[in-house]
């Protein structure tokens, strides 16, 4: 049973670290809406820098919002093609045409599902058939990933009330591999959420999945014969006797390295630590993880809210049945959590499912989507107000094709001498999907030491990054900007002159010179870098980011 403490309390504690509050602003951010709301995914449909809000409504239209930025959003629904009615579930963004922007699979209750290709243009055109994905059934969870190393996001659909499936993406074209993979899971019919992660760190996906009425998890690796078989029993996260799954979630709580998970449950949740050697243990009560008895937990999130590096968990709960409010654990960074959600503001009482986070206005700390049944509102956006909130690194992943959006690449980072793992990820908690960007909490750290991302061409190791600040990297480029266009070891006039040319469209950058050119990172190559550049020659540019990170070098770790 979980032990609550007054909300005096819980704010006196809370003040220690920092005044860790959320604020719901659906009404003013345009994002209030009568829906019944299943899932939420997260992603940034037309590649503005700004994640958007897809809503899987399950008695209406789907919902798009698009991000216009000051925390404002706009309904694009019927414009850009989604807004498609038919009891929806789940919706799940993946680049599965290979083309560098994110499509969206929308999983619905006892009819054909849907899959939108992005055309890029702000639209999308619904293609389930024409691209070979014809699946019927009641999908209660999912997840894309890439299940055989070739590159391209398979997709695995959880049905509930039979069996699970695997799709496979032969290049832009999905082809049933579930029988001859033994991918269906555990053959019954109460199976929920499922994910593809890498529990065991060896660079290749499992999938695990929860099911309801104490059935058990299930932990499905691929064997040598080419056949998945189910290690639940044997790493020790099978959870039969205690366990009605709804929902998952997966991070590294602990700062070892490992993936952990969160399941949410009917009744209390559970954590179980990942012990690095193929084993799990439930640490549920030692960690003050668990909800309160008669709760019932669907959406939930791991994620920093107050940037100190530890990761904390939001709880969605379904209110109606046993009048818990949702729930609030913050990482306390011994192994132990504390429950705060009165005094953060997140105590609300929405019938709530699905759940996600983003930074959705770029100021550096995480904000809250949840979506649940009310006539009135089925949406709750919490804007993250915490202050004072530590540093901050986020990062966005431009990976080669075919996987273009780094589905699936681990980061390691290391700051102060400790550690953050964390990977990109297709689907998660309940029924929804969090951001492709990553989010690094740094506490009180002002230096990244180091950030490994093991890309599928290999692992690079990034030094000199700045905090406070969002960035993209690229795979095959060990890149931070330098300025030095015409690599002859100097920033000169010479770059400006490279730099100046190409703006005026006498010449061109290579890939490589665009990355070393963007010296305020802000995406784009303009005036702005000439004036950097023009201020770094003259030694105008003392103390900045872009000095600090020429002077760092743009050097591998050893």
């Amino acid at each position: 049973m979980i032990f609550r403490v007054p909300f005096c309390l819980l704010f006196a504690v809370s003040m220690a670290f920092s005044e860790i509050l959320f604020s719901e602003i659906s009404e003013v951010s345009g994002l209030a809406a009568p829906v019944q709301g299943k899932g939420v995914c997260v992603f940034d449909y037309d590649q503005d820098g700004l994640d958007d809000i897809f809503v899987a409504n399950h008695s209406g239209d789907d919902r798009l919002f698009r991000n216009a930025g000051e925390l404002f959003f706009t309904e694009v629904s019927g414009q850009a093609g989604v807004a498609s009615a038919g009891a929806s579930q789940i919706g799940l963004a993946a680049d599965y045409d290979a083309d560098g922007d994110p499509d969206l699979f929308v999983g619905v209750t006892n009819a054909q599902c849907r899959l939108y290709r992005n055309e890029g243009n702000g639209t999308f055109t619904e293609v389930s058939t024409e691209a070979g994905l014809i699946h019927e059934g009641n999908v209660l969870g999912g997840s894309w990933g890439d299940y055989n190393g070739d590159g391209w996001p398979d997709l695995y659909i959880v049905d509930f009330g039979g069996q699970n499936y695997l799709y496979e993406n032969t290049g832009g074209n999905f082809l049933d591999v579930t029988g001859e993979t033994g991918a269906q899971g555990p053959m019954n019919d109460l199976c929920m959420m499922a994910v593809f992660f890498d529990f065991d760190n060896d660079g290749d996906f499992e999938i695990l999945g929860t099911q309801d009425g104490y059935r058990g998890n299930y932990l499905l690796e691929m064997q040598v014969y080419g056949l998945y078989a189910n290690l639940a029993a044997e790493t020790g996260i099978l959870a039969m006797e205690s366990l009605q799954g709804m929902g998952l979630t997966v991070a590294d709580y602990n700062r070892d390295g490992w993936f952990d998970v969160y399941f949410s449950n009917l009744h209390q949740n559970m954590l179980f630590r990942n012990n690095g050697d193929r084993t799990f243990s439930d640490v549920s009560a030692e960690s003050n993880t668990q909800d309160p008895f008669f709760s019932m937990t669907w959406g939930t999130v791991f994620f920093d809210a107050d940037n100190d590096g530890w990761q904390d968990i939001y709880n969605n709960n379904e209110s109606g049945f046993g009048s818990i409010s949702n729930t609030f654990f913050h990482n306390l960074g011994d192994g132990t959590f504390q429950e705060m959600a009165e005094a953060t503001g997140l105590d609300s009482f929405n019938s709530g499912y699905g759940t996600a986070c983003a930074d959705f206005d770029g100021d550096g700390d995480q904000d809250i989507i949840a979506v649940g049944y009310d006539d009135e509102n089925g949406i709750e956006f919490y804007r993250n107000d915490t202050s004072p909130a530590g540093n901050w690194l986020e990062v966005s992943l431009t990976g080669n094709a075919p996987n273009r959006l780094a589905l699936g690449v681990r980061l390691a980072l290391w700051s102060g001498g400790d550690q953050q793992a964390a990977f990109i990820q297709s689907g998660n908690g309940f029924l929804s999907q969090n951001s492709y960007t990553k989010h690094f909490g740094l506490g009180e750290n002002s230096d990244v030491d180091s950030l490994i991302v093991y890309w599928p061409s290999g692992s690079t190791c990034y030094e000199g990054l700045p905090v406070n600040r969002s960035i993209t990297l690229m795979e095959g480029l060990a890149c931070y900007p330098d300025g030095d266009l015409n690599d002859d070891a100097a920033l000169d006039i010479l770059d400006v002159v490279i730099l100046v040319s190409a703006l005026i469209g006498d010449s061109q950058l290579n890939t490589e010179q665009e990355c070393l050119a963007d010296a305020n990172q802000d995406f784009a190559v303009d005036i702005l870098d000439i004036v950097t550049f023009i201020g770094e020659i003259l030694g105008r540019s003392e103390g900045s980011d872009f000095r600090k990170n020429r002077e760092m070098g743009n050097t591998k770790c050893n």
